[in-house]
């Protein structure tokens, strides 16, 4: 972001997304238990693929809007993600 005084930039503000400390555990426990986590988020794409690497999630949704995020075709997705049938899965947060 800039800062702007009269039109002129005079500062930037630099923002970034800062991953929880405990979702790194949560998606490896997850792992174990033979569930593998989906990340949906409304972040755009590149940071997205940033925080479903620096997680270890081979899959993610970016650009979700909030009342996307349980329309059935991310739930689908999320039921194959988990290899089971009839699991609701709803939106989830790491």
């Amino acid at each position: 972001m800039y800062v702007l005084t009269d039109g002129t930039p005079i500062d930037a503000i630099a923002q970034a997304d800062i991953i929880r400390r405990e979702s790194h555990e949560t998606v490896r426990r997850l792992k174990t238990m033979g569930i593998k986590p989906i990340m949906l988020t409304g972040d755009a794409t590149p940071v997205a693929r940033w925080v479903a690497g620096e997680l270890g999630l081979e899959d993610y949704f970016a650009e979700v809007l909030q009342d996307q995020k349980s329309r059935e075709d991310y739930r689908g997705a999320a039921t194959r993600a988990h290899g089971r049938r009839g699991t609701s899965a709803g939106p989830s947060r790491v």
